[in-house]
């Protein structure tokens, strides 16, 4: 039995790349692993993998490289942070 993912549209894939990004800004200094904002945003690990590092590649998430054996922490960068700090009324 093939497992295939559905597709999703693009602008389904940024809307979920947006809730990781604020996942990881309320949460911010403490990285998340994978399977955290996984299950904050209600999708699998592998999917949320591939969103995270598409939001590398961008420049908004780093991954925390620490001890942890096979899992990778993230957390939002500083710039990131600052233009949503930035963004925000207060």
């Amino acid at each position: 039995m093939l497992n295939r993912m559905s597709r999703i549209s693009k602008k389904t894939f940024e809307r979920i790349a947006s809730d990781v990004v604020s996942v990881l800004y309320s949460r911010y200094p403490v990285p998340l692993t994978t399977r955290a904002i996984a299950r904050e945003v209600a999708r699998d690990n592998e999917f949320i993998k591939s969103v995270l590092t598409f939001l590398e590649s961008k420049k908004l998430v780093v991954s925390v490289k620490k001890d942890c054996g096979r899992w990778m922490k993230w957390k939002i960068s500083r710039a990131a942070k600052s233009r949503m700090d930035a963004s925000r009324p207060y």
